[in-house]
């Protein structure tokens, strides 16, 4: 095998191994927003009972179990819900399927990971419902997956209406900026180089 032969083979494979690790910036994301959600969850089952614990202001601990979806009164065990919530997971995944960047699998393994946790919660615990152990104020009580998957949802909004668009408008004036110095380099060498 000749050095050019292997220089290619080298940079091959580490394309595949950063393709790889891209591709499963999704899949740590999720597992970390599962675990921690799911330890946090059994701390609070076992720490909590019963008790309120303020942190800061509004800011405390509180456990909760919670039979509807959040924000919301649709029970968490309901068919219409579910299914809208293995259609989001499905999205998720489609996501991670191209080649996006890192902010968008990482937004989209919160989304997908708080989803599951909180899926897995409500068949767990189906006769209480979710266990929540966050609370602001004295009515809005919540568990880390709620806020996994709001954050992971604003990323992606974020991303597909602000940041695109500004990256398409600065990608359109610097292709802009490119033509015009090779029209100018065109010119220049007709002019002098004749």
């Amino acid at each position: 095998m000749d050095k050019r032969t292997n220089r290619t083979t080298v940079h091959s494979m580490r394309n595949i191994i950063a393709d790889t690790l891209h591709r499963h910036k999704m899949a740590s994301a999720a597992t970390v927003v599962l675990g921690v959600d799911q330890l946090t969850k059994l701390w609070g089952t076992h720490a909590l009972s019963g008790h309120i614990h303020r942190v800061v202001g509004g800011l405390g601990f509180q456990l909760v179990y919670d039979p509807t979806s959040s924000f919301s009164r649709i029970p968490r065990t309901s068919m219409v819900l579910v299914l809208c919530q293995v259609l989001l997971m499905v999205a998720m995944l489609g996501i991670a399927r191209r080649n996006v960047a890192r902010g968008v699998l990482v937004a989209s393994g919160m989304v997908f990971g708080g989803t599951l946790s909180n899926m897995a919660d409500s068949f767990l615990h189906h006769s209480r419902g979710v266990v929540n152990v966050l609370e602001v104020g004295q009515y809005l009580n919540f568990n880390l997956a709620d806020v996994s998957v709001l954050l992971g949802v604003a990323i992606l909004l974020f991303r597909a209406l602000v940041y695109r668009p500004f990256r398409a408008t600065a990608s359109a004036a610097y292709f802009a900026e490119v033509l015009e110095i090779h029209r100018l380099a065109a010119e220049f060498d007709r002019k002098y180089l004749k």
